[in-house]
């Protein structure tokens, strides 16, 4: 349910959305992506989860910019992501504002 929330967001607001059910397709669709600009990853997911998913992903896109979203995050665990390479963590559940603006600043930081 979340991922099709965060989907139609998304789509609402002129971007293009790719989606996989979990982590193993999520590493299908983007090696068949022309393009990523930012991947939005739940931490909890069959297969493969989202750490493991992002670091997967940087071995061939070592500066691609991710988001982790999950139940609960701890201060350690959100420092523990944010040295992994999550550039934030979006709490379940979150508002649309919360999510577009973490996206938005995802998106255009450095």
């Amino acid at each position: 349910n979340i991922r099709a929330a965060a989907e139609k967001i998304l789509k609402s607001l002129g971007y293009t959305v790719l989606t996989a059910i979990d982590g193993q397709g999520a590493l299908e669709v983007y090696q068949t992506a022309e393009r990523v600009d930012l991947v939005i990853t739940d931490l909890v997911m069959p297969e493969i989860g989202g750490k493991e998913l992002l670091r997967e992903l940087r071995k061939t896109t070592p500066d691609l910019k991710a988001l982790a979203i999950t139940g609960y995050v701890s201060p350690e665990t959100l420092q523990e992501l944010k040295d992994g390479g999550f550039m934030n963590v979006v709490s379940k559940p979150f508002t649309v504002d919360a999510f577009t603006n973490a996206i938005h600043r995802a998106l255009h930081e450095d």
